[in-house]
């Protein structure tokens, strides 16, 4: 039986920047997301690459910010490799040239909705928080 100081730790997410994750896709090698939120990983580590499987976790929330040169990736083959996980509820898609927030949703069954938005914000259930786009692209 897991102790209670366990069960809050493993519903405790962290969130990773430039890190490659391993989400164990058959023939896709680990990918690097811009940001990655996971839940379940029991001991945070300076990692290269976390591996999901072996950590017993999973990613809920993954986000890309494009570029020029990764727009075709960041919006097909990643967009197709996420929701291949099971956990992945949400894929955001941020493109900071044209101030836009593309919000891909895993609905039931196979069903994946998307929103593109300049403004507003965007709930995300699960796990649960709510981004304004106003802080997204704050400008200095």
């Amino acid at each position: 039986m897991m102790s209670p100081w366990m069960i809050l730790i493993l519903s405790i997410p962290i969130v990773l920047a430039d890190c490659r994750v391993d989400f164990n896709l058959p023939m896709v090698r680990p990918l690097g997301p811009d940001v990655v939120v996971i839940f379940g990983v029991k001991q945070h580590l300076d990692w290269a690459t976390l591996d999901l499987a072996a950590e017993g976790a999973h990613a809920e929330l993954v986000v890309e910010v494009i570029s020029p040169g990764s727009q075709y990736i960041d919006t097909g083959l990643k967009l197709r490799g996420y929701f291949q996980v099971p956990s992945v509820m949400h894929y955001l898609v941020i493109d900071p040239e044209r101030s836009l927030l593309i919000h891909h949703r895993r609905g039931e069954g196979d069903l994946l909705t998307t929103r593109i938005t300049a403004d507003g914000e965007v709930r995300l259930d699960p796990p649960g928080l709510t981004l304004a786009l106003s802080d997204i692209f704050a400008t200095a």
